[in-house]
């Protein structure tokens, strides 16, 4: 069951409701012991001891209550952003509509007033004028920092967060440990994709779109 909020949200001990779309009935169990495998977290419940016990399981949503999970430090539900202010210093960017969830990263959606980041070369700004527009070189910066083309996609997606760090003040020092979590026993990969995030912020091009 992968998880939207990180696997340490679901804990030994842990009170879930299963639900099926189906319309069997939903039942409230107790997780026994999780824990991470690659994408997913393996959970074991209470009162499933069998294959045929799991079988009757095939299709559940797992759910629980907001104050049942456990979350780490800077980690929120989309249901506590939506409603949320965006602000750049004292200046509000916009309110929080929705969260989508993609492969490659989350993206908040706002309402009119919000802001885009977008590489610059796609000029959009001229079909917007109800949001901030920030325009930034991603191509320019993504292929001073990686030399290999094919991974060019992947890395760029690191400028994007050194960018909305700076967009919105976050300390380097937050996104390097989220980053050292997620490539833990990587340390090329870890170094390429936070080269990329220190580039955005060092980048003077950036920094005169951002906050010229």
């Amino acid at each position: 069951m992968p998880s939207s909020i990180g696997e340490d949200a679901i804990r030994n001990g842990m009170p879930v409701t299963l639900r099926f779309e189906d319309g069997r009935t939903e039942c409230e169990i107790k997780i026994t012991q999780a824990r991470k495998q690659k994408r997913l977290v393996i959970a074991r419940f209470a009162t499933i001891t069998t294959a045929d016990d799991a079988e009757r399981l095939v299709g559940a949503e797992l759910w629980t209550t907001r104050d049942k999970a456990a979350l780490a430090q800077n980690e929120y539900v989309d249901g506590d952003l939506i409603g949320c202010a965006l602000v750049q210093g004292d200046r509000p960017i916009g309110i929080v509509r929705t969260v989508r969830h993609y492969p490659a990263q989350d993206m908040l959606e706002l309402d009119s007033g919000g802001a885009a980041i977008y590489e610059e070369s796609f000029n959009l700004k001229q079909y917007r004028s109800d949001v901030a527009s920030y325009p930034v070189p991603f191509d320019k910066i993504t292929a001073a920092v990686c030399p290999e083309a094919k991974l060019r996609k992947l890395v760029k997606n690191m400028v994007f967060v050194g960018v909305v760090a700076q967009l919105l003040s976050i300390d380097l020092a937050v996104i390097e440990a989220s980053v050292k979590k997620q490539f833990a026993k990587k340390q090329k990969v870890f170094d390429l994709n936070f080269a990329a995030v220190k580039a955005s912020g060092e980048s003077l091009m950036v920094k005169n779109t951002i906050f010229a």
